[in-house]
């Protein structure tokens, strides 16, 4: 008797039962991974909040204790947060508890990639794995899974948009120093190139006119922006323009820039949005 199977690939409730099967499968496969990803949303959290002269080897029990410090006020949105995921431990103390079980037998530590990079990687892995057989086997990593668009939304979107404008001005004042070791804020330029530094906030403002209302205007929102970044944590972050821009550009793809965030930080998202027309009024190399 021939087998037909081109007729068993077309039975729809065979293909669906088999899809469920393999998806089972992969996801047993892949809890390795999946934790991997876990804990890099978790150090994520971290690098955010804790600040630079903190860090060197040590590590917080759990990143949340990182998180609630930085930002007061914070705890009762996370307990919320908890009971809103149950799997997440249902509470802080459970959900504290369950990072710190995470992390518990991590071989090695890795600087965090970015939230949108983490962010992006699970949302591609959750299409081929089974969320239901997942929740079976390790419910924690299951809520961690299902909740990480509203934890990097509510907690970490901010902070990214924040250091990502940071780096773009950075790199401004790089370009527009002689010595860019050297110290100096935009309200307080550098006293060999305070002119051409105002020229470049005029060249700016003519090409954006809503990014601030005049040259004191804008300074003064550039260092509001630098000192954010420091009470945020680490600034030490670099990227070259196109990749700073890639990272912008999955940021609002991935919907982490919200009304929201662009309302609690607009001077930030401006920058963000008009990078090309920032780095583009000055060039690559100090100025003579």
């Amino acid at each position: 008797m021939d087998f037909d199977v081109d007729a068993l690939f077309s039975n729809q409730q065979f293909t669906k039962l088999l899809g469920e099967v393999v998806k089972k499968q992969v996801t047993s496969l892949a809890l390795s991974q999946i934790r991997s990803i876990c804990n890099q949303l978790l150090f994520v959290v971290e690098d955010t909040f804790t600040p630079s002269s903190s860090r060197g080897f040590y590590l917080a029990p759990s990143p949340l204790q990182a998180l609630v410090k930085a930002w007061p006020g914070s705890l009762n949105r996370l307990e919320a947060f908890a009971q809103r995921y149950p799997a997440l431990g249902g509470s802080v103390d459970g959900f504290s508890a369950n990072c710190r079980q995470l992390r518990h037998d991590r071989n090695q530590e890795q600087h965090p990639p970015g939230p949108e990079d983490v962010l992006q990687e699970i949302r591609l892995l959750r299409e081929e794995i089974d969320l239901p057989s997942l929740c079976q086997r390790q419910p924690f990593l299951y809520g961690l899974f299902v909740s990480a668009d509203d934890f990097v939304y509510e907690f970490l979107a901010g902070p990214r948009l924040v250091k990502l404008a940071q780096v773009a001005l950075q790199e401004c004042k790089n370009r527009l120093s002689n010595h860019p070791e050297r110290s100096w804020t935009w309200q307080k330029p550098d006293s060999e190139k305070a002119d051409r530094i105002r020229q470049f906030i005029d060249t700016i403002l003519h090409a954006v006119p809503d990014l601030a209302e005049d040259v004191p205007h804008f300074a003064a929102s550039a260092d509001d922006v630098a000192e954010q970044a420091v009470q945020l944590g680490p600034t030490k972050l670099q990227y070259d323009p196109l990749e700073l821009q890639r990272r912008v550009t999955l940021c609002k793809e991935l919907g982490m820039f919200s009304a929201s965030v662009q309302a609690s930080y607009p001077f930030a998202y401006k920058v963000v949005s008009h990078l090309d027309v920032l780095l583009s009024s000055v060039p690559n190399k100090a100025l003579p």
